[in-house]
């Protein structure tokens, strides 16, 4: 595995990309352990944005993102506390926290941090920023049981997403994601379409455990998804049996 001195202030970088790159690969393990060295190491360097870049590749799904829910909600909060001069990277940390709450099922509180986010992000011109908000907020309401101001708020913010020339291809790919399952309800059809497109989307960026989660959306039994198992059943197999190993 590849070994980082997280107490020298020039390994930051290279946690970072090992965060990311864990992140990518569903590695949970890994992903945490350059999640907290690499955060001291951006401590060190006095980088408060590094910090947030670091944090947003936190892993929230299965079981040891629950065992260590405490020590989860502490680092983002701590994080979010010494944000106030970085509105941007803010409201970041606190969509964080509601994505990782409401994966939790704790939808409440989910929704509470969402709010938050989406009042500092009213405060900014980044229209990328701005669009994470709103999905995370839709996405809280939507698991508040909240459905139908869930769908108008989430496709307002995933079209814009999708039409924003300097959205990333990742926030491009939940954007569709999201605006498939606001769609779901009304268009099954077009919610397979996007569904689909987001599947190829995630492959292309390496994001295997993510495609996987996807495909889940269009091979329920008896759903709009039903003529295209071929498709899937194809692609199940290689679901990585390697994720916790170290890189």
């Amino acid at each position: 595995g590849l070994e980082i001195d997280s107490h020298e202030a020039e390994t930051a970088d290279l946690h970072l990309a090992g965060a990311t790159a864990a992140n990518r690969l569903a590695l949970r393990e890994v992903n945490w352990r350059h999640v907290t060295a690499g955060v001291e190491a951006m401590k060190v360097r006095g980088d408060l944005p590094g910090e947030t870049s670091i944090a947003d590749t936190i892993l929230f799904l299965g079981d040891m993102a629950l065992e260590r829910k405490s020590q989860i909600v502490a680092l983002l909060t701590d994080l979010d506390s010494r944000l106030q001069e970085y509105p941007r990277e803010r409201v970041l940390i606190e969509c964080q926290l509601s994505d990782a709450f409401g994966y939790w099922g704790e939808y409440q509180t989910s929704l509470l941090w969402a709010e938050r986010a989406v009042t500092l992000a009213q405060t900014q011109e980044d229209l990328d920023v701005i669009n994470r908000a709103l999905m995370c907020m839709a996405w809280g309401l939507r698991s508040a049981g909240r459905g139908y101001e869930a769908a108008i708020l989430m496709r307002a913010a995933a079209e814009s997403t999708l039409a924003s020339p300097s959205a990333s291809a990742s926030a491009r790919a939940g954007a569709r994601e999201r605006l498939a399952n606001a769609l779901a309800d009304e268009d099954p059809r077009e919610t397979l379409r996007l569904i689909l497109l987001t599947v190829d989307d995630w492959d292309r960026l390496g994001m295997e455990e993510t495609k996987i989660m996807s495909l889940g959306e269009v091979i329920e039994p008896g759903g709009e998804g039903v003529g295209h198992t071929g498709r899937c059943r194809g692609v199940l197999p290689r679901r990585p049996s390697w994720r916790n190993q170290t890189v």
